[in-house]
Formats: C-alpha cells, structure tokens, sequence
C-alpha cells in the first residue's frame, strides 16, 4: 500500500513537469485548464504497470479549433514526448 502511494506520488510530479514544460514550448493557453489524474494514480493505488489514465478541462468553448490544437498539442507533448 506504501508503495504503491509513493509510485503514485512519483507519477504525478513527472506528470506536473511534463504539464509545465508542455506549456511552455506551447506558449500561454488560449484558455484556462485542468489536467486531471485519473484512475490508481488518483486513487494512489499505482504500480509499475499501471497506465496513465487522465483528461483535460478548459474554460472555453469546446468547438474554438485553436483551443481543441493547443490542447491537443500539449496532451501529445505530455503523453508521448519525442527523445531528444
């Protein structure tokens, strides 16, 4: 159980810094939004095969194309960085 806390915990701060580096290759939201864990590493229960399950929420509207790409672009840049 302690393990799997701290593997979730783990987990969460890598994804803020991807969120933060995402964002600032991206450049400032044209919206306001939220990047939710979901899933074990929500509930704390992650282990190491667990997958990242999570979703975006923003304040804007949901058919604005610039918004829906800017989103798009930083879940691609958190979930499947490109090594460099």
């Amino acid at each position: 159980e302690h393990i799997a806390a701290i593997i979730s915990v783990v987990a969460d701060a890598l994804m803020r810094r991807l969120i933060d580096l995402a964002v600032a290759d991206e450049g400032k939201p044209p919206a306001p939004f939220a990047w939710l864990a979901l899933g074990s590493i929500a509930r704390r229960e992650a282990v190491p095969s667990s997958d990242v399950d999570c979703a975006i929420a923003w304040d804007g509207d949901d058919r604005d194309p610039e918004i829906r790409a800017y989103m798009h672009r930083v879940a691609v840049r958190v979930l499947a960085p490109e090594p460099k």
